[in-house]
């Protein structure tokens, strides 16, 4: 037996069935936590049409159907939404990124999100729904689940754990959502491999649990050929399986770990015509990226020559791609 053998004996290897749907002019929507976002970026780098959390990044399962169910039904917001704190504007329904000290340009920036979301929506080939935990914060005040904080006093929320029920009801709602405005829509699901420490190590087992558990339930209960689960948090806490594949924090997981996902999530997705798209995109995004070092201009005019007929050659494999709004970003 090799020394390679030995090591390869004490990593589980996870199976996971390629069922690939992405094709290269995939319109891709990724809603949920930052892991949905990490994803969702890379897809996006590699010229892909891409939408990532028109609400920011949303953790609850809850607070995700409510946003979905927003952008469907182009909800209107208006200042009386929003809540003022330490000199900003924010809403309980997005992300912090959505603050301003004006309310109604935090109204307008909020609006023009709901119109491009709902237009991609109708688009979307491909939906992959990422969640964070299980755990839920209450506004007391108007007894409804909001999907941040923003650092708001604890004592005005009550913080606890979403049923099984819970979460099936809000899983059935928001694909209903989805198929209302998009009936062809494929719905990937995913659980969030980030550790939500903060919460307590047995407190973040038990919330993973509870995702995992109430999301099989429902994918089995549905038994729709179109919707599916992609196993990001699997991969982490059974083939990596080791604190070197995380951050220093100890549960965000590392940008190897990330990418290391993130190519497993592509063999798993993509058509046999977009790998050969992406295997030619990854090396022009490298070369684009990539700044001479020497300052001699002809030297310097070979190689924007040689970047330009990479970029021809790439419009030339693939002609059928629509080009207008790519941009390639080095993964």
């Amino acid at each position: 037996m090799k020394a390679d053998d030995l090591k390869s004996a004490l990593t589980a290897q996870l199976n996971i069935p390629e069922a690939p749907s992405f094709g290269i002019n995939h319109h891709l929507l990724f809603l949920g936590s930052c892991f949905a976002e990490n994803i969702g970026t890379k897809m996006a780098h590699l010229g892909f049409d891409t939408l990532v959390n028109p609400f920011g990044i949303i953790y609850n399962p809850v607070s995700l159907t409510n946003m979905v169910e927003r952008i469907v039904q182009k909800h209107t917001y208006s200042t009386q939404d929003l809540f003022f704190f330490n000199g900003i504007f924010h809403s309980l329904e997005h992300h912090g990124t959505f603050a301003d000290k004006s309310a109604e340009n935090l109204v307008d920036k909020i609006q023009q999100r709901i119109e491009k979301a709902e237009d991609f929506l109708k688009k979307t080939d491909t939906v992959m729904v990422t969640l964070g935990t299980a755990f839920a914060h209450v506004l007391e005040q108007k007894n409804a689940i909001v999907a941040n904080c923003h650092k708001l006093p604890s004592r005005e929320f009550l913080k606890r754990l979403l049923t099984e029920n819970e979460i099936d009801e809000s899983l059935e709602k928001m694909v209903h959502f989805f198929k209302k405005s998009n009936p062809n829509i494929e719905i990937v699901f995913t659980i969030s491999p980030v550790k939500h420490l903060r919460e307590g190590i047995l407190e973040n087992s038990l919330s993973k649990a509870r995702l995992l558990s109430a999301l099989f339930r429902f994918i089995d209960r549905t038994n729709d050929p179109k919707m599916g689960y992609f196993p990001a948090f699997e991969i982490v806490t059974e083939e990596l399986r080791d604190y070197r594949y995380y951050e220093p924090d100890l549960a965000h997981p590392s940008q190897w770990t990330i990418l290391y996902i993130f190519r497993k999530f592509l063999e798993c997705k993509l058509t046999p015509r977009a790998k050969e798209y992406i295997e030619l995109a990854v090396k022009f995004a490298r070369m684009n990226a990539h700044k001479p070092m020497s300052i001699d201009p002809e030297e310097i005019n070979k190689w924007e020559k040689s970047k330009a007929d990479f970029w021809g050659k790439l419009k030339l494999e693939f002609p059928d791609k629509n080009w207008e709004t790519v941009t390639f970003e080095p993964l």
